[in-house]
């Protein structure tokens, strides 16, 4: 990854109004992108809720209704295509958007996430600026984060380990 991607050194903390906050679900098996994507989601304002596994995205879901799911399509066990097309059929959480994010080849990738009912696509390695176009129009970032309040802040970045 190069220093301009989401990373998992990101110390951040908000001290917002938690009623303002949007919820979020990672799932990613990979522990360091997970991470990374909280620490940018809680820069923006979010709550945020991080999953290992479909499994544990399957638990998490019955606590917790999210205003966003970020999920990886290559996991072990159930991948995120099969879990994607389970939340589609689930009346409770079939409105919920989706965003996959891939190390796959992109054009296939996307294709197959869009296909199993995605609303975006990610191709990893992604900034946090591209997280954050991907999240617009689903979910209202916090305009009292420091970014929204200066826009020439952004969130620190460093090499994420893999």
């Amino acid at each position: 990854m190069n220093e301009k991607t989401v990373n998992a050194g990101m110390s951040l903390s908000s001290e917002e109004d938690p009623v303002l906050k949007s919820n979020a679900l990672i799932v990613d098996d990979e522990s360091a992108y997970g991470e990374a994507m909280k620490a940018a989601l809680v820069f923006y304002g979010f709550d945020v809720q991080v999953a290992h596994s479909a499994t544990e995205a399957l638990r998490v879901l019955k606590e917790v209704t999210p205003d966003v799911i970020l999920l990886d399509i290559m996991m072990p066990e159930v991948d995120g295509l099969m879990l994607l097309r389970l939340l589609r059929t689930d009346p409770t959480r079939a409105r919920i958007p989706v965003i996959v994010i891939s190390a796959r080849v992109p054009e296939l990738a996307q294709q197959e996430a869009l296909s199993a009912g995605a609303d975006r696509f990610l191709e990893k390695p992604f900034t946090a600026e591209q997280l954050e176009l991907a999240l617009d129009g689903y979910v209202e970032l916090n305009p009292r984060s420091a970014y929204w309040t200066n826009r020439t802040a952004r969130p620190p970045r460093a090499e994420a380990k893999r």
